[in-house]
């Protein structure tokens, strides 16, 4: 658009004589001078007209015989447009070309007019000034196009109300009507707990913590306008772990993906031998075959993460599961007699109990026959083969939460810790072995170790850390002052290895007192043990426990493990695993049945004592349903395992209902695999009558779960 500036005169001098109007000056522009129209006093007021301003306006003049001349006129402090130019030859067709710019500097100014000049006159020149503006305003070319926003046809969890750490299905069922801009998309948010596949219309959810969670979910077709997109939430229900009448069963699953036994190779790994050579790997890390490292490396082991289910003990449904971070610990899975369970309430709750290897990692080779403290141990041929690892053997304790609180040791360096409890006393209890080298004697100044690992073994007092990690705590000093031995230098047998006759693997507290069993090595005596704090059975403190005294529970058996019967056979009449107080009279001691021949034909099972005149008796053995049963058709992804045969028990539970109790325990088995601890086992079942002292006919063993591929499955503790 334009604006007209019009009617600006411009006055021109034909003369060539000075001549100047509105001012003092006799002198009168020449080419390329500025004139001012303002006069002396004047108010700085520019030419303003429709909208435009102006504040200077520059001029050409041109004529005859090539005349030519220009300069600006000063508008800043006037209201019109007018200039008197003095210095112009006389002459006719003389051109003025006048352009200005406004102030807005978008809008352009321009105009001309022709004239004549008579010598001594002033000639009165109009020019119209035409101001062309930049336009303002503009159009928009509309061209829509309609999407029809996608629809939540409705949200399936499946189950709704499940134990946290556990899993739940979800489904959406949704469309979109024009099937466009782009296909359906999902995201899903919950203010707890995690997703798999999150952006999917089938997740998985994992509870993380007790309590309804709102689960959402947003399904979008790729509109760019958020509201478009269509919602949809659910509302599940996350119980608490350690449910009232639930069995908690810890568990593995073997996993070669990860850590060293993902490069196992044949032929090329390097095992541990001595303490001063290595040995070639035999096999991969293939389920099948990987436990035949064993015949060429003793102290062979992988380990694998733990998981915890809470099963309904009569529908036998999995009620929930978590898995312990595999950052903090694991277990090693062929190790049999690791991971028991123990349950104890508190003000603050129940809390779930037990042993694995912190910062140890999954598919970390021979981790549970290495050292407690880096460096403990010398003479350990895993120290040897893989300098500087250790584990530090950690108590876990979890929450009804899902919560995990750490406890490291510097115990059962070598070897493995089996199980725990917390006290009544708020003391852990531990039981385990060590000394996988040549420590002949007891003592560091004597045998080389630090911390020693002739008594850092066996039955141990632990002072509770509870650290969110397994590492928060690592002074050596602390640690040391943190726990100690029950009964140091506990010794039965003369020409037993230090350490080894408190080679311990079951434990409960019953009545005050603690009661642990030997079932297993070749040192010691198989049997039943208690401790006692001046004679009396007690829980002795860590500052009592170097002075505490341990003993054979009475009428328990007291044959040595080295004992050989006429058969050939050895390692003890009598296996036992773990204990389970029916009363105060009555004690249920699972076997493993993996002594001698009268140990595996005739006390292999689950057995009963009862407490008569202050002495134990047995009472009978449960076996039916139990010994000799047979699981075959064993088959996955790494072949065909061996057919598997129950052999006897290992850790055990129970709950008492009047006169009836039941018991729940972990099978051992047999077969022709590279190690049994590795054979996939079950979680067995079976009701007593709690007054009975004959074999009652009637009562049989029942499978809970398993056997599995690829899995084992260690302890049971039933939630009261």
């Amino acid at each position: 658009m334009f604006r007209s500036i019009r009617s600006l005169s411009v006055l021109a001098l034909l003369s060539s004589s000075a001549f100047a109007i509105g001012g003092c000056s006799q002198s009168s522009p020449s080419t390329g001078t500025t004139a001012n129209n303002g006069g002396v006093g004047s108010v700085d007021i520019a030419v303003v007209q429709g909208g435009v301003t102006l504040t200077s306006v520059a001029y050409t003049i041109s004529g005859p015989n090539s005349f030519t001349t220009s300069g600006s006129i000063n508008v800043a402090s006037s209201a019109t447009l007018s200039a008197v130019i003095g210095g112009i030859p006389a002459g006719n067709g003389y051109t003025i070309m006048l352009s200005a710019t406004g102030t807005d500097g978008t809008t352009n100014c321009g105009g001309s007019a022709t004239f004549n000049v008579t010598a001594g006159a002033v000639t009165a020149v109009s020019v119209t000034l035409d101001c062309h503006q930049a336009a303002k305003t503009g159009s928009v070319l509309v061209n829509g196009t309609i999407n029809v926003c996608p629809v939540a046809d409705g949200i399936t969890a499946n189950p709704a109300d499940i134990s946290v750490g556990s899993a739940i299905a979800l489904t959406i069922a949704a469309h979109d009507p024009d099937n466009g801009p782009s296909p359906l998309t999902y995201s899903w948010s919950a203010p707890s707990g995690s997703f798999t596949g999150g952006t999917t219309a089938t997740p998985t959810f994992v509870c993380g913590t007790p309590g309804q969670v709102t689960l959402s979910a947003s399904i979008s077709d790729g509109d760019p306008l958020a509201a478009c997109a269509a919602t949809i939430s659910a509302v599940v229900t996350c119980d608490p772990l350690l449910q009232a009448s639930s069995l908690v069963v810890s568990t593995s699953t073997y996993d070669r993906t990860q850590g060293a036994v993902a490069t196992l190779t044949a032929g090329t790994t390097q095992l541990a031998g001595t303490n001063t050579s290595t040995v070639t790997a035999t096999s991969n890390g293939n389920y099948v075959t990987v436990w035949n490292n064993e015949k060429v490396d003793a102290s062979f082991g992988v380990t694998s993460p733990i998981q915890l289910l809470d099963i309904d003990p009569t529908t036998h449904k999995v009620l929930g599961q978590t898995t312990v971070p595999t950052s903090q610990v694991v277990t090693s899975f062929p190790s049999k007699s690791e991971v028991g369970l123990h349950i104890t309430k508190d003000a603050a709750g129940n809390h779930l109990v037990f042993v694995g290897y912190g910062g140890a990692g999954v598919g970390a080779l021979d981790i549970s026959n290495a050292d407690a403290v880096a460096g403990q141990d010398p003479t350990n041929p895993v120290t040897h083969a893989f300098p500087g690892l250790f584990a530090p053997r950690t108590i876990v304790s979890m929450d009804a939460t899902g919560t995990f609180v750490y406890t490291p040791t510097i115990n059962y360096g070598g070897n493995n810790g089996r199980s725990a409890l917390l006290s009544s006393n708020g003391l852990y209890y531990t039981v385990g072995n060590a000394n996988n080298g040549n420590a002949k004697a007891f003592g560091s100044a004597t045998n080389g170790t630090n911390p020693d690992v002739t008594e850092t073994t066996g039955l141990e007092a632990v002072g509770p850390l509870n650290s969110p990690a397994w590492n928060t705590v690592t002074s050596l000093a602390t640690l040391t002052a943190n726990s100690a031995e029950v009964s140091q230098q506990f010794t039965l047998n003369s020409g037993d290895k230090p350490g080894k006759d408190a080679n311990f693997r079951g434990i409960t507290e019953f009545g005050g007192a603690l009661y642990f069993t030997k079932g297993s090595g070749s040192n010691g005596d198989q049997t039943v043990y208690t401790a006692s704090v001046s004679g009396v059975p007690a829980l002795p403190t860590v500052a009592q426990a170097n002075t505490a005294t341990i003993s054979v529970v009475p009428g328990f058996p007291t044959d040595p493990a080295k004992a050989t019967l006429a058969d050939g056979t050895s390692g003890g009449n009598y296996t036992p695993f773990a204990v389970f107080f029916g009363n105060a009279t009555t004690m249920y001691v699972s076997d493993e049945g993996s002594g001698n021949s009268t140990d595996v034909s005739t006390h292999a099972g689950l057995q009963k004592w009862s407490l008569v005149s202050g002495t134990w008796q047995l009472d009978y053995v449960l076996k039916a349903g139990l010994i000799g049963t047979v699981d075959t058709g064993l088959t996955g992804a790494d072949g065909a395992w061996p057919n598997v045969t129950t052999v006897g028990l290992r850790n055990l539970t129970g709950v008492v209902n009047g006169d009836q109790v039941t018991l729940w325990a972990t099978t051992s088995t047999l077969s022709t695999s590279g190690d049994n601890g590795a054979d996939p086992n079950k979680v067995v079942t079976i009701t007593d009558s709690l007054s009975a002292t004959t074999l009652p006919a009637s009562e049989s063993f029942s499978a809970v779960i398993g056997p599995t591929y690829g899995t084992v499955y260690r302890g049971v503790a039933f939630v009261n």
